[in-house]
């Protein structure tokens, strides 16, 4: 199995969450020569469409014995049952949280973590409000034992990925500032960073 992740490192981390998954059912996992390719697309512009179609016609054409798959481990061996195409849509704006946890990343030396998805921006620009659905954050106790959980494998630096990463809690009553107070506590990680923040998400008691 190879995954191609386009786009930002939300895609990175959800491709490495669904490697694991194919790992534990007996799996192996390459970065190319695949049987089965699982590429994340990414949607944010009209430019990222075109390269997210580009990939996926290049790969198809390539590996004409290749399953292709746009996300999904169930999927895959549905198809392999059954030789039958699966097409599954699903509407994320109402959803909570989809908990994922990982221990370790494939070909990189820093780790990821995602605490948040989705987006209520809206901006005219933008598409990710009707892709990822509304604002939603992982239960911070959850984050805390992923990170531990990494930093006893091994990765020194963890970064914080979310779609609206500083939007982070305002759904669960709580803040990204508690939250950063809390892994900054943590013993054995050496360096944080954050993606996807806006300074102007951040309240003055934390600047």
């Amino acid at each position: 199995v190879c995954a191609i992740t386009l786009g930002c490192k939300v895609n990175a981390y959800e491709s490495e969450f669904i490697l694991s998954k194919f790992k534990e059912k007996g799996y192996e996992i390459v970065n190319s020569d695949a049987d089965i390719y699982i590429i994340n697309t990414c949607s944010v512009t009209n430019t990222s469409d075109a390269k997210s179609r580009k990939v996926v016609n290049k790969i198809v054409r390539e590996n004409k014995d290749a399953i292709i798959v746009l996300m999904g481990c169930m999927i895959v061996e549905e198809y392999i049952k059954n030789k039958e195409k699966q097409k599954l849509l699903y509407d994320d704006f109402d959803n909570t949280f989809e908990d994922m946890f990982i221990d370790s990343m494939n070909y990189h030396t820093r780790a990821y973590v995602k605490i948040e998805d989705g987006c209520e921006n809206f901006c005219s620009y933008c598409i990710i409000p009707y892709t990822r659905g509304k604002v939603r954050s992982k239960d911070p106790n959850k984050i805390i034992e992923e990170i531990k959980t990494l930093v006893k494998n091994g990765y020194k630096e963890i970064v914080l990925t979310g779609i609206h990463t500083g939007h982070y809690g305002s759904d669960i009553d709580t803040s990204f500032p508690e939250l950063l107070k809390r892994i900054c506590e943590l013993k054995g990680l050496k360096r944080l960073r954050i993606s996807s923040i806006e300074i102007t998400e951040l309240d003055d008691d934390f600047l």
